[in-house]
């Protein structure tokens, strides 16, 4: 789904990137998926939307655009957090493994969720959220 979301964006074809951003918002809220799996369409359904986003021109639109982004980018975080919370109990290898897909995850959904607020004029709140992600030392946030 996510190489689908990506095509669009880079190709810029704007039915496409709502069509799949609408589709990731169905599969990301289901119950019966697991967390990550969730979280991951979430994500993708936020930056489905920003290709969306820079090409519209109608600022109520873009609004409602920021707002469904916005809830995409801290809905996966939460899923992503509860999902820290659950792992603590596995064994030590085991943690590892989940844990690097979790910071994978997380570390993307800052950087893009951060890039989103600078881009409606949040500047503080944006700093604030790259400055959460910047002691995992990922390049993008650092960039940011």
């Amino acid at each position: 789904m996510q190489m689908k979301c990506d095509y669009a964006l880079d190709s810029a074809d704007l039915n496409a990137s709502l069509s799949l951003s609408q589709t990731c918002f169905d599969l990301g809220h289901r119950e019966d998926f697991d967390i990550m799996i969730r979280a991951d369409y979430l994500y993708c359904a936020a930056t489905s939307l920003m290709g969306v986003l820079s090409k519209e021109e109608n600022e109520s639109i873009k609004e409602q655009i920021y707002e469904r982004c916005f809830y995409f980018y801290r809905t996966a975080k939460a899923l992503c957090l509860m999902r820290y919370e659950e792992i603590e109990i596995l064994s030590k290898e085991t943690y590892i493994l989940f844990k690097a897909h979790i910071d994978g995850l997380i570390l993307q959904i800052g950087v893009n969720y951060g890039n989103i607020l600078s881009q409606c004029g949040r500047y503080v709140k944006s700093i604030n959220n790259l400055n959460d992600i910047l002691d995992m030392e990922f390049p993008m946030a650092i960039g940011n």
